[in-house]
């Protein structure tokens, strides 16, 4: 919540989420993958709901009780 609140560029802010997503479709650990989707739900923009829209979907059909 603290990144939605700081004055940064709209760089920044795409490479904030790229990050994060990258961590939700890379990684096999799913405490980072819940956690970066947890944090992506928090600070998303309207422009780029469409982009994680499809991680979104595939958590609510995930086993792992983490996630």
């Amino acid at each position: 919540m603290l990144i939605k609140e700081l004055n940064v560029s709209e760089n920044e802010v795409f490479i904030v989420i790229s990050c994060l997503t990258k961590d939700v479709q890379m990684t096999d650990n799913d405490v980072f993958k819940a956690n970066a989707l947890r944090v992506l739900t928090k600070i998303i923009d309207e422009q780029y709901i469409q982009n994680i829209e499809k991680f979104l979907r595939q958590a609510l059909i995930d086993k792992s009780q983490h996630v």
